[in-house]
């Protein structure tokens, strides 16, 4: 049996930097039961804040555009 040591847990990515989740989900290799990774499970604030962020981040770039999008 091949034996995978991946478990590695990932953060979240909001505006612009890595920050830790509040809550996970484990992801299991479905042949053995192993621990795969665990996979950030957003609040509904961290999903606000990563919403923000982007809302933020795109009235940015198109204060910087050379040619504005409607």
């Amino acid at each position: 049996m091949l034996k995978m040591d991946i478990a590695v847990k990932h953060p979240l990515f909001i505006g612009g930097k890595w920050q830790e989740a509040n809550q996970y989900d484990e992801l299991r290799s479905p042949y053995s039961s192993e621990k795969i990774t665990e996979i950030p499970k957003a609040t509904s604030e961290e999903t606000e804040a990563a919403i923000q962020a982007a809302e933020n981040a795109q009235e940015e770039m198109q204060q910087h555009a050379t040619v504005k999008c409607s």
